[in-house]
């Protein structure tokens, strides 16, 4: 005959609450793992991390006219629409634009970064 003391069933409350704790957080932790784009205000960031490090991008044609575009953009936004007539541009270690437009009376220079590469390109790779 089995006698149920004070001590078996204490036992087995603390038993059962820690196992069903540790199930439940090993069950959420594999929910976030594996659904991290969905869940929090950083799952955009977390996606595209993971997005550019397995996935790169890569500078060719088409980066380079979008480049082109954005840098044109910015130009018309400093020249808040006017007319203008850009003369030559180009775009400098992948990242600078450059420009020569006329405007008004006179063609100036205009420069600006563009920013295309994620963050994850800063870091060194191993060997």
């Amino acid at each position: 005959m089995i006698y149920l003391t004070k001590k078996i069933i204490t036992r087995t409350v603390i038993r059962t609450i820690f196992y069903q704790t540790l199930i439940i957080f090993t069950c959420l932790s594999i929910g976030f793992i594996f659904n991290a784009e969905y869940i929090g205000n950083r799952s955009p960031i977390i996606y595209r991390s993971i997005d550019h490090t397995f996935f790169p991008k890569y500078y060719n044609e088409e980066v380079e006219n979008i480049l082109l575009n954005v840098g044109r953009s910015r130009l018309a936004s400093y020249l808040e629409f006017d007319e203008f007539e850009i003369i030559s541009e180009k775009i400098e270690s992948q990242k600078y634009y450059m420009a020569m437009y006329e405007y008004k009376d006179g063609i100036y220079d205009f420069n600006t970064k563009i920013n295309w590469q994620p963050w994850e390109l800063n870091f060194p790779k191993p060997n």
